[in-house]
């Protein structure tokens, strides 16, 4: 691989000339590593997502249950059944 050159003045015989290929290198490779954190937190967000999405599926499951039951114990005007009421009484 060949080493760039860098100036920051010309006239000055190359005295303030150093190899930025070194420094290139560690500075992408320090670049790569964080890249790869983010890369490995996204993917735990990721999975942190979908644990919590069917959790709530679960939950949605269990209130349209709760629902059609509430829907099929009332009569015709809106009322539960006599059976019904003397258990929320309590």
């Amino acid at each position: 691989m060949r080493a760039l050159a860098v100036s920051g003045t010309e006239g000055l015989g190359g005295e303030f000339t150093f190899l930025t290929d070194e420094h290139f290198h560690a500075s992408f490779g320090l670049f790569e590593l964080f890249a790869a954190g983010l890369a490995e937190t996204h993917a735990a967000f990721e999975e942190l997502e979908r644990s919590l999405q069917s959790e709530l599926a679960r939950f949605q499951l269990i209130d349209y249950l709760f629902q059609l039951f509430e829907a099929l114990s009332k009569d015709s005007r809106g009322r539960a059944p006599a059976s019904f009421s003397a258990i929320g009484s309590f």
